[in-house]
C-alpha cells in the first residue's frame, strides 16, 4: 500500500495555520529561523499524520478514504521531537488528543493575530490554563454569552449546589461538586491577573478582567 503523503501546499497551510510553532501544548516551540547566511532559514517542523498515511502506521483508520489520509484535515504541525513522540507512543497519543491539540494551536494563533495578548507568554499561559480547567472556562464562556447585555462580570466558588449565596449585585456562582478544585483554578487565575479579588465582606467575590472574557470568547467562540 502506498502513501498518502501530504501535498506542499497542505504542509504550508498546516504550519501557516499554528504560525509555524509546534502543536503540542506542553512544547510550543517556533519551527523556522534564520541561518547565518541571509538568504536561507531554517526549518524544524514536521506535517505529521493524525492518523497515519499507510497501513500498520500509528493511528491508522481503515475507514479513511486515500484522498482523507492526505487532507489537510488530517495533519497537525509539530516540531521534529513531538512528531517522533507522538508515533513512537501512539496509545498514549491518540487521533483525539492530535486533534485536540491542533483545535487549540490554531485558537492560538487566532488569539496571537487578534492581538488581545502582550507576548507569546501571555497567550501561553492562558492556553496552559485553559487546559487544566477546560470545564470550568467554558461554563463561564457559556454564562458570558448567556447573560451578554447584563454585563456580568464577577462570580463566586461555592462548595454545591445546597449552598446559598445572596447578593443584591447579578453574579455568576460555580460550585465545586461541579468543577473538582474550583477555589484552586481561580487562585491561578488570580495569580497571572486574569480574574481580581473584589470580595466585599466575607466570602470571596472575584471579577473577571475583559482582557479575560476576550480570550474566553475568542478560546470558546459562540454557537
Amino acid at each position: 500500500m502506498s502513501r498518502d503523503d501530504f501535498t506542499q501546499a497542505v504542509k504550508r497551510q498546516l504550519a501557516m495555520r499554528v504560525a509555524y510553532r509546534c502543536s503540542n501544548p506542553d512544547c510550543r516551540r517556533a519551527t523556522t529561523g534564520p541561518q547565518i547566511d541571509p538568504q536561507k532559514s531554517t526549518n524544524i517542523g514536521v506535517a505529521a499524520h493524525i492518523h497515519a498515511a499507510s497501513k500498520n502506521g500509528p493511528r491508522f483508520n481503515k475507514e479513511q478514504s486515500s484522498m482523507q489520509r492526505g487532507s489537510i484535515k488530517n495533519g497537525i504541525w509539530l516540531c521534529q521531537n513531538c512528531a517522533k513522540l507522538i508515533d513512537d507512543d501512539d496509545d498514549r497519543y491518540s487521533g483525539d488528543v492530535l486533534i485536540s491539540w491542533k483545535n487549540k494551536a490554531e485558537k492560538s494563533a487566532h488569539l496571537a493575530l487578534q492581538q488581545q495578548v502582550k507576548s507569546e507568554d501571555e497567550l501561553d499561559t492562558f492556553l496552559r490554563l485553559a487546559n487544566k480547567m477546560p470545564d470550568l472556562l467554558e461554563e463561564m464562556t457559556n454564562d458570558l454569552y448567556k447573560h451578554e447585555d447584563e454585563l456580568i462580570r464577577e462570580f463566586v466558588v461555592l462548595k454545591s449546589k445546597g449552598i446559598t449565596f445572596n447578593s443584591k449585585i447579578p453574579r455568576f456562582v460555580y460550585y465545586e461538586s461541579e468543577h473538582s478544585h474550583a477555589n484552586n483554578a481561580v487562585r491561578l487565575l488570580l495569580d497571572y491577573n486574569f480574574v481580581q479579588n473584589v470580595t466585599p465582606k466575607s466570602h470571596p467575590v472575584y471579577r473577571m478582567t475583559e482582557k479575560f472574557v476576550d480570550l474566553l470568547k475568542t478560546l470558546y467562540p459562540k454557537t
